[in-house]
């Protein structure tokens, strides 16, 4: 079993500008991101490759668009 399917949280501190390839591919228990940067970070091809988009949620700053 690949470590990524036991992740449920993952925070991204707001230092962090850019997400390589495949960097969570396959964490399909992934439930919520936690974003601390105003300014997403880039995200190259596959970064969340088959994580569970419909059920994961995605937490902001405040003041930040969805």
């Amino acid at each position: 079993m690949r470590k990524g399917k036991l992740l449920k949280t993952i925070t991204i501190p707001e230092s962090v500008t850019s997400i390589e390839w495949e960097a969570m591919a396959d964490c399909s228990a992934l439930e919520h991101i936690y974003n601390h940067a105003k300014t997403p970070a880039y995200c190259s091809e596959g970064v969340f490759e088959n994580v569970p988009v419909e059920t994961c949620v995605l937490h902001v700053p405040t003041g930040c668009i969805d």
